[in-house]
């Protein structure tokens, strides 16, 4: 059963809104208080105070940490994926001693 929407109270750039979403309110409220800072900060270095433009300078601010966090994540996913195939032996995923030789136990060598 999923969670059910519900209503939250948020004040972004002084103005008031209800947004209706699923999951925790209280996660609502942070992430509403962070955009709310994030267009304070922007409003305070003077660029401009129009609401509007600010919420596009906001949106903007964000889409760039996104793309960013995509990025590290791509190249970080590259890096794991490189990792593997080395502690695998390679791309053909044949173990690392794969080419070993192997002798039983009374110390002659196996094929």
């Amino acid at each position: 059963m999923s969670p059910r929407k519900g209503p939250v109270r948020v004040t972004i750039f002084g103005q008031s809104y209800t947004i209706r979403a699923d999951g925790d309110p209280v996660e609502v409220e942070r992430v509403a208080q962070e955009i709310d800072e994030l267009m304070t900060v922007i409003a305070a270095r003077g660029a401009t105070t129009d609401p509007a433009r600010v919420a596009v300078m906001a949106c903007l601010e964000l889409a760039d940490r996104l793309r960013a966090l995509e990025r590290r994540v791509k190249r970080k996913g590259r890096e794991l994926s490189l990792a593997l195939e080395e502690a695998l032996g390679g791309e053909d995923g044949l173990p690392a001693l794969a080419g070993a030789e192997i002798s039983g136990e009374d110390g002659e060598e196996q094929g």
